[in-house]
Formats: C-alpha cells, sequence, structure tokens
C-alpha cells in the first residue's frame, strides 16, 4: 500500500496474533507469534501510533526475510509512537507481536516536523502593538516582550 498524506490518518489497523505462526524469518531476528504489515515509503514521515494494547513493533527495510533491520521497539507501556523517516519508493515491513495482550490496534499517521528547528528558519511572531508576549525560562522566570512604538524586554520574577 502506498501511504498518501494529503488525509492527516493515513490507515487504522487491528490486529490479532491469536494462533499465528511462531517462527518465521525476518531481517530483526525476532521470535514468537506475530503478523507483518507492508508500505511503500514516499519520502516523507510518518508517525506510528499504538491505539490499543501492548505489543513489539520491528520495521524492516526492503525485503522481509533478509533486508534490514531499522528498528525494534515495544510501545504500549509508557511510549506509545515512534517517527519513521521513510525513503522514496523503498519499501518496509512491519513486524508487530503482542506477547502479552495478543490484540493490538495502530495507526500510521502522516506527521509534518516543524520547520523551525533552527534559529535560520525562525518562525515570526506577530503581535498587536502595545500589547506582550509571555515566554516560560524554566520553573522560576518568565520573559514578556512589550512591543510598543519603542520595543523593549523585561525579565519578570514570580
Amino acid at each position: 500500500m502506498r501511504f498518501d498524506c494529503t488525509h492527516q490518518l493515513c490507515d487504522t489497523l487491528t490486529g490479532n496474533t491469536w494462533l499465528a505462526p511462531t517462527e518465521t524469518e525476518n531481517g530483526c531476528n525476532a521470535n514468537g507469534t506475530a503478523l507483518y504489515y507492508s508500505f511503500i515509503g514516499n519520502g516523507q514521515y510518518y508517525r506510528l501510533h499504538l491505539l490499543e494494547g501492548v505489543a513489539n513493533f520491528n520495521l524492516i527495510e526492503k525485503d522481509c526475510q533478509t533486508g534490514r533491520c531499522l528498528l525494534s521497539q515495544k510501545l504500549g507501556s509508557g511510549r506509545n509512537s515512534i517517527l519513521i523517516a521513510s525513503k522514496m519508493d523503498q519499501e518496509y515491513h512491519l513486524r508487530i507481536s503482542a506477547p502479552d495482550s495478543v490484540l493490538f490496534r495502530f495507526a500510521l499517521e502522516c506527521f509534518d516536523p516543524n520547520t523551525n528547528q533552527s534559529c535560520f528558519d525562525a518562525a515570526p511572531v506577530n503581535v498587536p502593538a502595545n500589547t506582550g508576549v509571555t515566554f516560560k525560562v524554566g520553573l522560576a522566570f518568565s520573559l514578556v516582550i512589550l512591543v510598543s512604538a519603542y520595543p523593549h524586554a523585561a525579565l519578570v520574577l514570580p
């Protein structure tokens, strides 16, 4: 399947590992009952989000049996999602096992990362004149920027 990022939610799938095969060769050398899903990357980011259950995810690039293992991660006990940077036209395989619950439900969602992650790509903040913007700096201080004919900054103590 090719996922299209014109929609926020790409696909939601439910699985049940009851009576799934226990031994299948895979690029991550993972053991136990599992189900497999595949998709073709489009050069964008995907967020794999576990919606229900506890499951082990293995992400395998190219061939399912002999491909490169990119990720082995347990989700659902403290952490529920991972970010995948896909390559254009690259085939990926997800191996999912749910040893504790057998049942799981997950979504593969399109993810658009922030573009202002460096000082050179800073996003502008538009503030009307004679108003202020408060930024929290740590636990003890707030930075208040006042916008007026003569802009200045003031450090406000709690």
